[in-house]
């Protein structure tokens, strides 16, 4: 992981890839059932595929936002999963 994160600062970019991505996949893990169980996405109308595109780019829109209001994300699988 620290061959990742030495190539990331090498283009700029300056900040913990762990805390990166449990804070994607804590956006992700939000966003998404809102989007699937959604009543006017609802039913076989919009295809699964359609339904995690919009997931996925609402959170890479959202991420910014949250990602300077993030400072402690756990780290073990148990209490990463009492966040959720």
């Amino acid at each position: 992981m620290n061959g990742i994160q030495e190539a990331l600062a090498d283009f700029g970019f300056h900040s913990n890839i762990s805390l990166v991505m449990l804070t994607v996949a804590l956006l992700l893990a939000r966003i998404i059932p809102v989007i699937v169980l959604s009543p006017f996405l609802g039913g076989d109308v919009v295809p699964s595929e359609v339904k995690l595109g919009i997931g996925v780019t609402l959170a890479i829109v959202l991420f910014p936002a949250v990602a300077d209001r993030v400072t402690l994300v756990p780290l073990t699988a148990l209490a990463f999963i009492a966040v959720l």
